[in-house]
């Protein structure tokens, strides 16, 4: 059950992949409402059979749902302070209700060996989402997305719309771990290292390119196979060669150009980004404590009937989820986010540390690959909001979950041992 249903609710997740021309109909029909009903009625179907109570015994339990209890909140706030229906708050704020995965990762997967499994399945699904977003590219239109024809010019390039970008990271790291820890020895996790890695090029988000290189090499590092770091430089080599002559331009140096370039005259990506740290700063500043319960305002036209054009821009600016990861947390949560932020850090480190030590070596991979894209989030959650859109979150949870499981079982085995080397003294 695991293998249809969980892979379905991250397709709702990522819309699809925006192949669905009804996918997302504003106002009326969103796929990602399709993937939140699905999860509640699951979990209200598996809660009402049998559940472990050492599932919700756990820090990660606990801070979903404090964040829960601090959204539903946030839109009782928004209904006093900006004049919003409580109703128009929870339409707002329903995408955080993906955090429930968490609990529902844990009861459908009752062992790593199934978190595996499911890696294994969303790895197609990544696959199959670079082929869409290629053939969308160099072929006619047929994504349904505001940036199927283009995300505007980068280094005069267009750049590439990869649908479930979010989701492709996810696994070109988790293909990573199975590269090193196979000792190059696995084809497919070869292939998928490739592939992944030449689609973040061609994608040229600046951030994401950055983080999943980053990992890579630290991940040769740790495991201190220098051979293989070796291959692994040659790939990059020759997936950039590969990507240079396709696109008739050097990709990789025309970005670190821009950046450059951008950064020096603060113009492009870098200017608008500097004036949304300023906004949610000031928005930080007139309620520090709890945020600017700005998780619960929906950016919608009525909400915009008989306003000034600055009082709408406010509201917009104050609506934003996406892009300036901890400088928008901080907006929608203030000091209270920020704490919740800095436990669930603390909480992983120490569960992927213990996990990393006690796993067996065919969970290993797993254990590997939650401490890696933890410190992927960490590193790229300047710019990337990992914990407020459903795509994000949904990995979050992921990983979470999996740590939880791995926890359990290397727990459950240590115990073992040790009541058969009691039995064995008594004997």
């Amino acid at each position: 059950m695991h293998k249809i249903l969980i892979p379905f609710i991250f397709l709702c997740a990522y819309n699809f992949f925006d192949v669905l021309p009804f996918g997302h109909i504003e106002g009326s029909f969103n796929t990602i409402d399709v993937g939140i009903a699905v999860i509640v009625l699951t979990l209200i179907f598996y809660v009402a059979g049998s559940l472990e109570s050492r599932l919700v015994n756990n820090a990660f339990a606990l801070l979903v749902t404090l964040l829960l209890f601090l959204v539903v909140m946030h839109a009782g706030i928004a209904s006093i302070k900006y004049g919003q229906s409580i109703f128009q708050g929870a339409v707002a704020s329903r995408n955080y209700f993906y955090y429930l995965t968490f609990f529902l990762f844990l009861i459908m997967m009752k062992t790593p060996r199934q978190f595996i499994e499911v890696m294994k399945i969303l790895n197609v699904l990544a696959t199959i989402a670079v082929v869409l977003g290629v053939a969308n590219y160099f072929g006619p239109v047929f994504l349904h997305h505001k940036w199927a024809e283009g995300h505007y010019e980068r280094a005069g390039i267009v750049r590439a719309y990869l649908p479930g970008m979010q989701l492709i990271s996810y696994c070109a790291i988790w293909s990573f771990c199975n590269l090193f820890v196979s000792g190059f020895t696995q084809l497919k996790s070869d292939a998928y290292s490739f592939f992944f890695l030449a689609a973040h090029v061609f994608r040229q988000s600046r951030m994401r390119l950055m983080g999943v290189v980053l990992i890579l090499g630290a991940l040769m590092l740790y495991q201190r196979k220098f051979t293989q770091i070796a291959i692994v430089l040659f790939m990059v080599i020759a997936g950039t060669v590969i990507m240079d002559v396709v696109m008739e331009k050097n990709i990789i140096m025309a970005q670190i150009e821009l950046t450059e370039e951008e950064a020096g005259s603060k113009h492009g990506s870098w200017s608008g980004r500097e004036q949304q740290v300023e906004f949610d700063i000031e928005a930080f500043l007139e309620s520090p404590l709890i945020g600017a319960s700005s998780s619960a305002l929906r950016s919608n036209p009525e909400a915009y009937y008989g306003k000034t054009l600055t009082e709408i821009y406010h509201l917009v600016s104050l609506a934003a989820q996406s892009d300036l990861g901890y400088v928008k947390w901080l907006k929608h949560f203030g000091i209270v986010g920020i704490v919740w932020l800095l436990m669930l850090y603390m909480k992983m480190f120490a569960y992927c540390r213990a996990n990393i030590r006690t796993s067996a070596p065919e969970e290993y991979p797993l254990a590997l690959f939650t401490a890696s894209y933890f410190a992927f989030i960490v590193i790229t959650g300047v710019t990337l909001n990992h914990w407020a859109m459903p795509n994000l979150a949904i990995l979050l949870c992921f990983i979470m979950a999996a740590n939880v499981r791995l926890y359990l079982h290397n727990t459950d085995k240590t115990r073992k041992k040790q009541e058969e080397g009691l039995q064995d003294a008594q004997e």
